[in-house]
C-alpha cells in the first residue's frame, strides 16, 4: 500500500473469498495516527506453555499505551511444526496487531532450529546455514510474517533462493533500521554478520534523514549478555556458567566491530530479544544503549545476570559493557526448580518469578527510556533506565554455584556410532536430538518422532509411562482431555481417568480427595 500519511487515523478491512465458497470473511482494524517519538512496546520468546490464550499478556501490554509493536523473533519453539506455531502466535496476538503498526523479525527458532548461523561457514550469501527446513517454507513463513513491512533495501535472494527482508520503517521523527543479522552470519569460518551488502545500506541509512531519531532493531543483543543459563537436560541440571556464545552479536568479531563502526554517531539505542533476558546495557565506547526484551513465557532457558549494576563489565569475546539494570529470575525459584519447564504448570504467581514480560521502550524523552514490565500478577513495571549515569535502582543478587554442561547431540544414528538411536531427548517438539542412553519410541505428542524413553523429568509433558524417568504419566487434572505430565508420586484412576495422585490442585474438579494435592475432596472440588 502506498501513500498512508502518518498524520492521519485510518480504517480498513481486509476481505478474503475462498475459490471453493461463497462465504466472504472481513477483518477489521485502525491505523492510528503517527505521534511524533513513539513508545515502542517489543516482544519476543514465546515458550510453549500458553497457547491459544494470551489475554494477561495482551493485557499488560496494552496498558502501557503503546504506539508501535515490534516482534523481535522466537514467535514459536515448534520447531517440527512452525507453520502452525507462528500462526498460532499471530492469531493470539491479534488484538494487538490488528490496531497497532507491529515489525516482525525472525529468530533463530522461527526457522526451526535453536542457533543459526545463515551463512555457517560459507559465504555470505550462500544460506548454507539453512539446512533444517525446505527454502520453500522458510520463504513462505517469511512473506506471511514480513511482508507487510517497507519494501526489502535490496530484490537480491541468498544464493539457496531464500528472500532478503532488511529494510528501514519511518514512524514519526523515528527511522528504525529493521535489520537480519541471521541470515549473513558466519558460524566458525569468516568474518560476516550482516553482510557486505547490508553494512553497505546500513551506512547510507545513517546518512540521509540525519533530522530523524535513529534506532536499531535486531535479534540477538551486540554482546553476550548473559552470565549464567539454566539447562533442561537432567544429566546436565541446575545452573552453568556460559562460555563463548557464538549465538549473540557478540560474534563474529569483526563483523561487529563494522557495525558499531557504521553507527558510531548515528543511533544511539538498539532493541534486541533472543536471550530470555530483560537487560539494559550502555557500550560506552561507542555512546549506545541496547535494550533486550525478556522472554514472554520464559519456560525454556533462564540466563541471568549478577554483575554489579552501573559497573563496566567484560562479556565472554572481551567487549565492554555497562550494566543499566537487569531482570533476574527470582532467587527462590531458580533454587527450587532445576529446569524452567517445571514451571509450567504452575501458577502466575510462579511465572511471574520467572520474568515473564516485555520490554517498553519511549522515544519520547530527552534520553530514550527503557522499561521492563510484567504481565502475570497484573501489568506492572519492574524498572525503568536510560543510557545516562544513573544509581543503580535494585541490589545485584548473589552468584550462585554453577556446573559445566554435558552434551551428546546427534543428527542422524550414524552420529551415534550404532550403539543407539537418535531421536528426541523429551517428548517436546523443541528438544534436540540426542544420541539415546537406551531406546526409544514413536512419539503421539511429536507425530512421527522417535523419543528417547525414560528422559522426561516430573511435571515434564508425556504421551506414556515409557518417555519418564518415573516411569508413570497421568494427569494433573481430573479430565482426560488436559495435558499429561511426568508424575512424582504413584498413578491413580479415578472415574476412568489416570491421574497423578495429589497432584489436583485447589478450587479443581475431583470426585476423589486422593488426587487432590490438599487430599481433601468436598462437593467435587479439591480444598
Amino acid at each position: 500500500m502506498n501513500n498512508i500519511r502518518g498524520e492521519r487515523n485510518y480504517r480498513y478491512r481486509v476481505t478474503y473469498q475462498p475459490s471453493s465458497s461463497s462465504t466472504t470473511y472481513n477483518y477489521y482494524g485502525f491505523i492510528p495516527r503517527q505521534v511524533e517519538y513513539p513508545r515502542v512496546a517489543a516482544i519476543s520468546c514465546f515458550g510453549p506453555d500458553d497457547t491459544k490464550d494470551k489475554t494477561d499478556l495482551i493485557e499488560g501490554v496494552l496498558k502501557t499505551e503503546p504506539d508501535l509493536i515490534v516482534l523481535s523473533g522466537d514467535h514459536t519453539y515448534f520447531s517440527q511444526g512452525l507453520g502452525f506455531g507462528i500462526l498460532e502466535t499471530l492469531y493470539t496476538l491479534n488484538r494487538l496487531t490488528r490496531n497497532l503498526p507491529t515489525v516482525v523479525q525472525l529468530d533463530d527458532h522461527d526457522y526451526g532450529t535453536g542457533n543459526i548461523w545463515g551463512a555457517g561457514n560459507g559465504d555470505e550469501e550462500s544460506g548454507e546455514g539453512f539446512n533444517r527446513k525446505p527454502v520453500c517454507l522458510v520463504n513462505a513463513l517469511e512473506q506471511m510474517t514480513m511482508g507487510h513491512h517497507p519494501d526489502s533495501a535490496t530484490d537480491e535472494t541468498l544464493d539457496n533462493g531464500i528472500g532478503i527482508y532488511y529494510t528501514n520503517y519511518e514512524y514519526g521523527n523515528v527511522d528504525f533500521a529493521i535489520l537480519e543479522s541471521r541470515k549473513f552470519k558466519n558460524r566458525d569460518v569468516g568474518d560476516s554478520m550482516l553482510g557486505s551488502a547490508q553494512e553497505d545500506w546500513l551506512r547510507d541509512w545513517c546518512g540521509a534523514k540525519k533530522g530523524k531519531l535513529k534506532v536499531v532493531l535486531t535479534q540477538s543483543p551486540f554482546a553476550q549478555l548473559g552470565v549464567i543459563i539454566t539447562r533442561w537436560r537432567k544429566r546436565v541440571g541446575g545452573l552453568v556458567e556460559v562460555g563463548k556464545d557464538k549465538d549473540t552479536n557478540g560474534w563474529p568479531l569483526e563483523g561487529r566491530a563494522r557495525f558499531f563502526d557504521i553507527i558510531d554517531g548515528c543511533s544511539n539505542l538498539i532493541i534486541a530479544g533472543d536471550q530470555h533476558l530483560g537487560i539494559a546495557v550502555s557500550y560506552d565506547d561507542y555512546g549506545v544503549m541496547e535494550c533486550s526484551s525478556p522472554a514472554a513465557v520464559n519456560d525454556m532457558f533462564w540466563r541471568m545476570n549478577f554483575n554489579e549494576l552501573g559497573e563496566t563489565h567484560l562479556d565472554r569475546f572481551g567487549h565492554p559493557y555497562r550494566l543499566l539494570n537487569v531482570w533476574n529470575v527470582a532467587e527462590p525459584l531458580y533454587t527450587s526448580y532445576q529446569f524452567p519447564y517445571e514451571t509450567r504448570p504452575l501458577g502466575d504467581l510462579v511465572k511471574d518469578s520467572r520474568a515473564d514480560g516485555f520490554l517498553v521502550a519511549d522515544l519520547s524523552t530527552e534520553f530514550p527510556t527503557c522499561e521492563m514490565h510484567g504481565y502475570r500478577q497484573g501489568q506492572r513495571m519492574i524498572w525503568s533506565t536510560t543510557g545516562e549515569t544513573e544509581a543503580p535502582t535494585k541490589a545485584p543478587t548473589k552468584i550462585p554455584t554453577t556446573r559445566a554442561p554435558v552434551t551428546n547431540e546427534c543428527s542422524t544414528n550414524t552420529d551415534c556410532g550404532g550403539n543407539s538411536h537418535c531421536a528426541l531427548e523429551i517428548e517436546e517438539p523443541w528438544a534436540p536430538l540426542v544420541c539415546c542412553p537406551g531406546l526409544s519410541k514413536i512419539s503421539t505428542l511429536v507425530p512421527n518422532t522417535r523419543v528417547c524413553r525414560g528422559q522426561q523429568d516430573v511435571n515434564g509433558v508425556c504421551s506414556h509411562n515409557n518417555f519418564c524417568r518415573s516411569d508413570r504419566c497421568g494427569h494433573h487434572r481430573q479430565h482426560d482431555k488436559t495435558p499429561s505430565y511426568c508424575c512424582e508420586g504413584k498413578i491413580v484412576r479415578v472415574g476412568g481417568v489416570k491421574v497423578c495422585r495429589n497432584s489436583v490442585p485447589r478450587g479443581s474438579f475431583c470426585t476423589d480427595g486422593i488426587v487432590c494435592e490438599s487430599g481433601t475432596c468436598i462437593s467435587q472440588k479439591c480444598h
